[in-house]
C-alpha cells in the first residue's frame, strides 16, 4: 500500500518472472508470476486473515509470557506472540505452545476471517519451597500416572517461589554426595489457582 492506502505500482521489466512474498503470518507465497509490456498488471493474493488473542482467567503472575505459534500438524515455529497482545494471523488451523510451567498445548485453534479467537488460560497459583541445604531438588508434573520434570531447582537455593498452572505435583529431593535411591525424599503437593502453596520437606 502507498501513502494513500491504495495498491502500490512499481515498473517491472516484463523479460523477468518474478516471485512475490507477502509477509503476513504466516508468509503467503505466489511464484513465477509473467509481467505483459504495456498493460497495468494486477497481482492478486489471496490473504484472508484473523485474530489471536490470549487471555489469562484471573490475575496473569508470570513476566513476559509467550506463545509459540505453529500451522496444524507442523513443528516449525513461525511466530512467538506475546501473551498480552492480540495478533492478526492468515485464517486456518494453528497449535499453540504457551510458555507457562508446565507448558500448556492448545492444538487445533482455528483463526476465521475478520473474527478475534480467543484463548484463555486458567488462572495459574504459587508454589513457595523451603528446600533443604545442598540437595538435589526436582519438580515432576503427576499426569495420566506418569511423572515429567518440569523444574530443577539451583543446587544452594533454600527457598523459591515458582509461578504453576494448577494440578497435581512432586517434588523430589536427594542430598547432592549421596548416590542411593533410598535416600531420595518426596512429596506430593497440588497448585490451585489463585493460591499460595506452601512445599516443605
Amino acid at each position: 500500500m502507498n501513502y494513500r492506502g491504495n495498491p502500490d505500482t512499481i515498473p517491472l521489466d516484463p523479460a523477468l518472472k518474478y516471485d512475490l512474498v507477502v509477509h503476513t503470518l504466516p508468509p503467503v507465497h505466489k511464484e513465477d508470476i509473467t509481467i505483459i509490456p504495456g498493460k497495468h498488471n494486477i497481482i492478486a493474493l489471496d490473504a484472508p486473515q484473523g485474530f489471536l488473542q490470549l487471555e489469562m482467567n484471573g490475575l496473569n503472575e508470570y513476566k513476559d509470557l509467550k506463545c509459540i505459534v505453529r500451522k496444524k500438524g507442523d513443528l516449525a515455529t513461525f511466530h512467538i506472540q506475546d501473551f498480552a497482545k492480540t495478533t492478526k494471523y492468515i485464517t486456518g488451523d494453528y497449535d499453540l505452545e504457551i510458555l507457562t510451567l508446565p507448558r500448556t498445548s492448545i492444538n487445533n485453534v482455528n483463526i476465521k476471517q475478520s473474527h478475534t479467537t480467543k484463548v484463555f488460560l486458567p488462572e495459574p497459583g504459587l508454589g513457595i519451597f523451603f528446600l533443604p541445604s545442598n540437595g538435589i531438588t526436582s519438580i515432576f508434573e503427576e499426569k495420566n500416572n506418569k511423572l515429567e520434570l518440569i523444574y530443577t531447582f539451583s543446587i544452594n537455593s533454600s527457598r523459591e517461589t515458582i509461578v504453576l498452572q494448577p494440578g497435581n505435583y512432586r517434588i523430589v529431593q536427594r542430598g547432592v554426595n549421596l548416590k542411593q535411591v533410598i535416600y531420595t525424599k518426596e512429596k506430593s503437593f497440588k497448585i490451585t489457582s489463585g493460591l499460595s502453596t506452601q512445599v516443605r520437606f
